[in-house]
């Protein structure tokens, strides 16, 4: 077996003379080549001669008789066009190399998710502590939503930029939280429609409605005695509401009991609620109020949040551009905006 030495990175002679590979060698190598392997032999000795055909080639002798700077400038002269041997592409690599590029652009083209700069960051933290992105669970990762775009930590910000929240919800490029109630459009009633005197001939003392309205002051809940009936003595909570609805209808609404504390906890100012099954009486100086109780099953549902406190206030707002074929979130929308108009 005959044993080479090669360094690099300049080539050495011997390697040009045996027309080597320079791309098997990364650094100090050795190549050995067995004895028997006369096919391989015979190939690069008919290399090594058609490469110096016509070329002045130095023996060994006359080798050890030449200077280190010369022998270098030798072989480099001599191997110098091996060098670059394979880097000018054939034609059909060139080809196959134009096919890749194209496939690559039409794949960065198609492509149609705009990830988040949070996505990105949290990739790159999993990649540096040696984690795949494919192993972070998705209930890390924060809404895709980019309404609101900004995230506020104050609470007066929040409350500066909600109303441009509500108007700047069309710049986004997709939908960005969807509604998780259900509001029944036909059975919705007008504050200002009963509050008027020729309804109020039609009905009774006290109608059950439903009534989509916007809640303008919020006070309690405060605990008072009761003076009458079966529960004379006992203290129970009470919570007082102004709200108005989109047509302007504004009346008191008061909650009692135990759904008093419930909603005193649940309800903010400036929150676009679904009260269902309240009972409405309108008074003799023309204006209306509303009360709700666990006796008459009165529900209330938060459809939209205007003033933003915290960010878990966040989930109660729904994408206001669903409102373009939602009839029910246009409706909230329109509430919404009123509501605006009221505290401005």
């Amino acid at each position: 077996m005959t044993h080479y030495t090669v360094f690099l990175p300049a080539p050495s002679f011997s390697e040009l003379q045996r027309n080597v590979d320079r791309r098997w060698i990364t650094g100090n190598c050795v190549l050995d080549i067995p004895d028997d392997d006369v096919p391989l032999r015979n190939e690069m000795e008919l290399d090594s001669k058609k490469q110096n055909k016509g070329k002045h080639v130095i023996s060994a002798s006359q080798a050890s008789e030449v200077s280190p700077e010369e022998a270098s400038f030798l072989d480099f002269s001599q191997g110098g066009s091996k060098l670059y041997d394979g880097a000018v592409l054939a034609e059909g690599d060139l080809e196959e190399q134009y096919a890749f590029s194209q496939a690559a652009e039409i794949s960065n083209d198609t492509d149609p998710y705009d990830w988040s700069a949070s996505f990105r960051d949290l990739t790159i933290s999993s990649q540096e502590s040696n984690v795949e992105p494919e192993d972070v669970s998705l209930q890390q990762l924060p809404p895709t939503s980019s309404y609101p775009r900004h995230a506020a930590t104050q609470e007066d910000s929040m409350e500066e930029d909600s109303s441009a929240d509500i108007t700047r919800e069309s710049s986004d490029a997709s939908i960005a939280r969807l509604p998780t109630f259900r509001i029944p459009i036909s059975r919705l009633a007008s504050l200002k429609r009963l509050m008027q005197p020729q309804t109020a001939t039609r009905t009774s003392n006290s109608t059950k409605i439903v009534v989509l309205a916007g809640v303008l002051d919020i006070d309690g809940p405060d605990y008072v005695r009761i003076r009458k009936g079966v529960d004379a003595g006992r203290e129970v909570a009470l919570l007082k509401l102004v709200v108005g609805d989109a047509e302007g209808g504004i009346c008191k609404l008061t909650v009692w009991r135990e759904l008093a504390e419930e909603w005193g906890d649940m309800l903010s100012k400036g929150d676009v609620v679904l009260f269902q099954d309240i009972l409405f009486s309108r008074l003799a100086d023309g204006t209306g109020s509303c009360t709700a109780s666990k006796n008459t099953k009165s529900t209330a549902t938060v459809c939209y949040r205007t003033i933003l406190v915290t960010p878990e206030d966040r989930q109660f707002r729904p994408d206001l551009r669903l409102a373009a074929f939602d009839p029910a979130i246009a409706r909230v929308a329109q509430v919404a905006q009123w509501v605006e108009r009221m505290r401005t």
